[in-house]
């Protein structure tokens, strides 16, 4: 019997099209004002962790956050003025939790308590999924619902770590050298995240005024599948950022390995996923949105050439040259600047992701330049060939969209990865049961 899609079904496209659109524009907002103030508060608090240090980090990064807040709501308020936005509060204080949300989870990470910080989440995505089914399948609520629970999801997060990790203990006075000290770092990073934005996220507004609001929330969609690849892809992020965000440099072998074993990980996800979603398409999505198939691998793509760019950009985080990641990612969202529109109209929903493509690629390889110069870091590109090819051979099944191709191609590849990975499984198997007995 089939299940019915929760969004797909109770939705039509054109109002889930103006959802993702809004939400798309309130981060675009956001990632310029805000200069990802919450990751350079981290990076300082990593710097020193005893007596007062961290808290004034702490202190000092809720400064720079009051006045980015009061600046986007000044900003609201106009575009209130000025426009005619349905739903301009809720959008608001959609953007408001987005980066309340991030702060408070990097302060919890700067602490060390991981495991806090991954509770929260789980907290988040519960209250949100329960709230997104009580007001749009039960109550019949419109697309307003999707506002609504993510707020609520993310206050019931923000709530949880002020509370657990009591952080009206955790603070000092602020200092204006360390204030000034965290806005100097975190300024660069105003350029990377409006161009991360336009890397990904340009697109969906051009598809919306190309195409229709219809295809936007296809496009949606299509989008969500790439959600499956990163949020493997950012609990990799939060780990690496650990273990890298240190006082202490590595060799640079250590660094080389990691990049190359990381994108190998990502193009052997990618092409387990693609004959999973093939085979699970007709449950997941309604009737309304089935063209979203043919640009899911796309989607995957994306995602995975956006995790490796931030994999990558995570190592100028270690040697605090964040100048560098702002001028790569200036450089490859001209490029999706020039190509998004040109083959949006051309290639349709794939055209747009064709352009991303393109400029992550550009990103990652300049990048990598600019490592090599500077610490020699290279990447193994033998390791990668027969993942290249593996992935391939991935894509052609799943654009045959036959079921017994993709079911055999699917136990192979589980049969494949479980040799390739033996050892590290092996590993996990010990630390597990290492882990139960202790308990």
């Amino acid at each position: 019997m089939r299940c019915s899609p929760l969004y797909t079904n109770a939705l039509p496209s054109a109002d889930y099209g103006y959802f993702d659109v809004s939400v798309t524009c309130v981060t675009l907002l956001t990632s310029f004002l805000y200069c990802d103030i919450w990751t350079s508060v981290m990076r300082f608090m990593r710097d020193d962790l005893k007596g007062e240090a961290p808290k004034i980090v702490v202190a000092s990064g809720w400064v720079v956050f009051g006045g980015s807040t009061a600046l986007y709501y000044l900003i609201g308020a106009a575009a209130g003025v000025l426009f005619d936005i349905e739903y301009l509060g809720l959008i608001l204080l959609y953007g408001t939790f987005l980066n309340l949300q991030s702060m408070f989870s990097y302060i919890a990470r700067g602490w060390g308590d991981n495991v806090r910080f991954a509770l929260s989440g789980i907290i988040c995505s519960a209250v949100n999924v329960a709230l997104n089914v009580i007001l749009i399948v039960l109550l019949d609520w419109g697309y307003e619902a999707l506002y609504i629970a993510y707020i609520t999801g993310s206050f019931a997060q923000c709530c949880y770590l002020f509370l657990s990790l009591r952080m009206w203990r955790r603070l000092a006075r602020p200092r204006p050298q360390e204030v000034k000290s965290l806005f100097l770092y975190s300024a660069p990073l105003c350029l990377n995240s409006v161009a991360y934005w336009l890397l990904n996220s340009l697109g969906r507004i051009v598809v919306s005024f190309a195409l229709s609001l219809s295809a936007s929330g296809i496009f949606a969609v299509g989008s969500r599948f790439g959600s499956a690849i990163s949020l493997a892809t950012t609990c990799f992020t939060y780990a690496w950022q650990d273990v890298s965000f240190t006082s202490d440099m590595r060799k640079r072998e250590y660094y080389s390995s990691a990049v190359t074993q990381y994108a190998a990980f990502l193009c052997d996800a990618l092409a387990l996923l693609l004959p999973v979603i093939s085979l699970l398409f007709p449950i997941l999505v309604g009737a309304d949105y089935a063209e979203s198939y043919a640009v899911i691998p796309s989607f995957l793509a994306v995602a995975v050439l956006s995790a490796v760019s931030t994999f990558i950009g995570n190592i100028f985080y270690v040697i605090k040259d964040t100048r560098t990641i702002g001028k790569t990612m200036a450089v490859s969202c001209l490029v999706n600047i020039v190509l998004t529109y040109p083959l949006t109209i051309t290639f349709g929903l794939n055209g747009t992701n064709l352009a991303i493509l393109a400029a992550f690629a550009v990103n990652i390889v300049i990048r990598l330049a600019v490592l090599r110069k500077k610490m020699e870091l290279g990447v193994k590109a033998g390791l990668l060939i027969g993942r290249a090819a593996l992935l391939s051979l991935a894509v052609i099944a799943y654009a045959s969209n036959i079921s017994i191709v993709n079911l055999v191609l699917l136990v192979a590849e589980l049969m494949l990865m479980l040799w390739l990975y033996r050892s590290k499984i092996r590993s996990l198997v010990k630390a597990a049961s290492g882990y139960v007995h202790r308990a």
